[in-house]
């Protein structure tokens, strides 16, 4: 029998949807993710094995088995991303680097979402690389680092 959820203590799920994610670390910091924002994660695309024929080039962290895109309904995709900046410091490493993009409705990719990669060790310094990707039409295709949020040993963000 199943102990009733303690609704003092949620537990928020990460729903892949059939999309693997390999990454094991990944999958953790989805979970953290979904914990600190306190809603189900719904991953829409993770592993993959060759380039999108729309957006999503050679280099994207999917082809290494080391990326998700996902929603966190009812949260806007934007609410997301900025909500994950505000709390990294509950969900990321402080040794490990990672790469935050919004993606918005002018994306050169399958749609907007919230996308969230590892980096390979020594890939990038550690931190959050924090990147918006067609939020508006001029932006289409264009990856801008907007922000680095660095996480110290002590778990706190700047």
């Amino acid at each position: 029998m199943t102990p009733p959820k303690d609704p003092s203590n949620p537990i928020f799920q990460v729903d892949y949807l059939q999309h693997p994610v390999s990454d094991e670390h990944l999958r953790e910091v989805l979970s953290r993710v979904a914990q600190a924002l306190q809603t189900n994660l719904e991953v829409t695309s993770g592993d993959r094995d060759q380039a999108l024929a729309v957006g999503g080039g050679i280099r994207s962290l999917h082809l290494k088995h080391r990326a998700a895109d996902f929603h966190q309904p009812p949260l806007t995709d934007g609410a997301v991303f900025q909500r994950i900046q505000d709390l990294a410091s509950s969900i990321f490493a402080s040794s490990e680097a990672y790469e935050l993009i919004h993606h918005g409705p002018f994306t050169e990719t399958t749609g907007p979402h919230v996308h969230l990669g590892h980096y390979p060790q020594d890939a990038h310094p550690p931190g959050v690389y924090c990147k918006i990707e067609g939020l508006t039409a001029a932006d289409r295709g264009k990856y801008k680092v907007i922000r680095v949020v660095h996480v110290d040993a002590t778990g706190q963000a700047s």
